[in-house]
């Protein structure tokens, strides 16, 4: 009884499964297609014989072994099946370029654009093609939007660009693009002076760039490094004043002596880098000659090979005095603490001030040294004075201030007292 009256519901049961396995037939062909596509598209057109990513696979497919015929004809199948995608239209372009039909090719990649307005591929096609022509502008406009889709491909778009720098037209056109600040700006600076291996190519675009819309503190950090890098000292000046600190130091040698800014950590500024054992910082508590703020380094009783406060000069040939204020607290050393120049490179001492231990209350300080001939930048540096480990245990603190350099003239008197001679040595 029972199975006589499910009979009817098992038979309805079958026949609702057929009706939804009929529906999912064509799906599942979809499917199973779609997962072909890239490997196998003929297999996936033989399922499915107007499936559109197949076609164009297989259209590329036909491209690669040379099968032009075949490729246009794929390929316009594709187009016909999905006329809004871009790849149908590249693919009809690549052919057409490869017969030698390059307006038909410029043609189908700016159908491809007109589809796709982000499609990278058909926009750097294009800017190549106008770049040849001279059509900078144009060019630029199909670089940027194609670089904005796909920053990928950056490298192989960036060299091609840098080529050019050589050509003023070219130079003022890409000055007009970049000073927009498009997102690859940056990448593209740096890109610049690896594929030419100089700064020097770069800096009409960077002096464009700067004139018209300004450089970001990355960018003049990186043209910066790169003229000291390669050793461009005039260049390094300018482009500090120029890009960095324009309001020149009162003595024109040393930048903030007053330690009033945060160090710039590049270029003709202070550098100040972490060491373990010591900490630099700057406080209100300043000498008669300050400002603001002076600089101060507290010592945490470890062996530090400390040397670790820095500025380049660039001083020219001859004589100068080098001052200012310091102050100490409790500061132990074996020998102390002080400042000294030395020329780039090189490991002898043009000159060094006091040495700086125990407890000082704020004191005037100066020594003078000569910048000889072939010393076109120095370092100057604060250092605590150790031979090896055993003398590089230390504690306590010291402040700075009021840093000046002057330049002495030919048979100037010393003028002010020998303050080398002073006793920075308050007690231990």
């Amino acid at each position: 009884m029972w199975a006589e009256a499910s009979l009817p519901r098992r038979v309805a049961a079958s026949v609702c499964a057929l009706a939804v396995l009929s529906l999912l037939l064509p799906a599942w062909r979809w499917l199973t297609a779609d997962a072909l596509v890239a490997d196998a598209p003929e297999k996936a057109l033989a399922r499915v014989p107007h499936h559109p990513r197949a076609l164009e696979s297989a259209a590329a497919r036909a491209f690669t072994r040379q099968d032009t015929e075949a490729a246009e004809s794929l390929a316009r199948a594709a187009i016909a099946g999905r006329p809004l995608e871009a790849r149908p239209y590249r693919i009809l372009a690549a052919i057409y370029e490869e017969r030698g039909r390059l307006a038909e090719a410029r043609a189908a990649h700016a159908a491809a654009i007109a589809v796709a307005p982000s499609d990278a591929v058909a926009r750097l096609w294009l800017a190549s093609r106008l770049l040849a022509e001279g059509r900078f502008d144009e060019a630029l406009g199909h670089v940027d939007r194609g670089l904005r889709a796909r920053p990928d491909l950056a490298s192989k778009v960036f060299p091609v660009l840098a080529g050019g720098l050589g050509n003023p037209d070219f130079v003022g056109a890409l000055v007009a693009k970049l000073e927009a600040a498009p997102p690859w700006r940056l990448a593209f600076l740096e890109a610049a002076v690896r594929e030419t291996g100089t700064i020097q190519t770069v800096l009409p675009l960077v002096e464009g760039i700067a004139s018209s819309a300004g450089l970001t503190d990355r960018e003049v950090r990186l043209v910066v490094s790169h003229l000291e890098r390669e050793g461009r000292w005039e260049d390094l000046a300018a482009a500090w004043h120029r890009f960095v600190d324009d309001s020149a130091p009162g003595d024109g040698f040393l930048v903030d002596g007053g330690f009033e800014r945060e160090p710039h950590g590049f270029g003709l500024g202070w550098r100040v880098s972490r060491i373990p054992g010591a900490v630099v910082g700057f406080s209100p508590a300043r000498g008669s000659r300050g400002g603001g703020r002076a600089l101060t380094v507290r010592f945490l009783d470890q062996r530090v090979a400390f040397q670790h406060v820095q500025q380049r000069l660039m001083m020219p040939e001859g004589r100068f005095r080098l001052s200012g204020e310091a102050r100490a607290d409790g500061l132990r050393a074996r020998r102390g603490l002080r400042w000294d120049v030395r020329c780039e490179g090189r490991t002898e001492v043009l000159g060094g001030g006091p040495l700086l231990t125990g407890t000082v209350p704020w004191q005037p300080w100066q020594f003078e040294f000569e910048v000889p001939h072939g010393c076109p930048t120095q370092w100057l540096t604060l250092r605590l004075e150790a031979v090896g480990p055993s003398e590089q245990l230390v504690g306590g603190s010291a402040a700075f201030d009021g840093l000046l350099i002057e330049r002495l003239g030919e048979g100037s008197p010393a003028g002010s007292p020998d303050l080398n001679a002073i006793d920075f040595q308050g007690g231990r």
